[in-house]
């Protein structure tokens, strides 16, 4: 049984990777790529600091807009605006 949870769950992260291009040409009002952008990303990291309950200190915070920044916005943004 383990073996088949194993399965469903390594099936189902492509699954939710590949809706962002249908959510992105079918569901997503058009012209407004930043926007998009942060609708998308911002639902994940309010639950992440929901999990974790507690804000970056000191020297993390330039490192969390830069990771954020690269990984996320501006990774989304040229997505949309492609």
């Amino acid at each position: 049984m383990q073996r088949h949870l194993d399965i469903l769950l390594t099936a189902i992260a492509p699954a939710i990777w590949g809706s962002t291009y249908l959510v992105t040409t079918e569901l997503l009002p058009p012209g407004y790529p930043l926007t998009v952008a942060v609708l998308r990303a911002l639902p994940a990291g309010l639950l992440l600091l929901l999990v974790v309950r507690t804000l970056p200190k000191g020297h993390w915070w330039p490192r969390v807009l830069v990771l954020g920044a690269l990984n996320f916005s501006i990774f989304w943004a040229m997505l949309f605006v492609s």
